[in-house]
């Protein structure tokens, strides 16, 4: 038999950006992205939010519509923060679009990275089975 350690992935890795087409406005594109079901849980990108406005208030658990409905809002108000100060052409404009929702976009892969670290290992001697222990949400 194979000595030594197998590798086995559990789940497939996040892409590290999202593409956002011409024609797509990137609030769409992104929500759409970080909502799509399985790829993030509700938890990680309420935890991203509350990180993303460094906001000392915990958000409560809440529904993927009203979670959706605050993610925009927030990511929203960062853009407007961003372009108060001038005029900015619409191509200028669309690039701070997508700073701002990548910058949120990251905080969600990067806590999804950290909730998703195993915090230890077990196994059943009667089965040989051996499996992680994860923290759940």
């Amino acid at each position: 038999g194979q000595q030594g350690w197998s590798q086995v992935i559990l789940e497939p890795p996040v892409s590290p950006e999202v593409t956002v087409p011409n024609y797509q406005d990137p609030s769409e594109a992104y929500l759409e992205h970080i909502f799509h079901p399985g790829r993030f849980s509700l938890q990680t990108i309420a935890k991203a939010l509350h990180i993303y406005r460094r906001s000392v208030d915990v958000v409560a658990d809440l529904s993927a519509a009203v979670l959706r409905e605050q993610v925009s809002l927030v990511v929203e108000a960062e853009i407007q923060n961003a372009v108060t100060e001038y005029e900015v052409q619409q191509e200028e404009y669309f690039q701070v679009q997508l700073q701002c929702w990548n910058k949120f976009y990251l905080c969600c892969t990067q806590y999804h990275q950290v909730a998703g670290r195993p915090l230890g290992i077990a196994s059943d001697e009667s089965t040989a089975m051996v499996c992680l222990v994860k923290k759940g949400g």
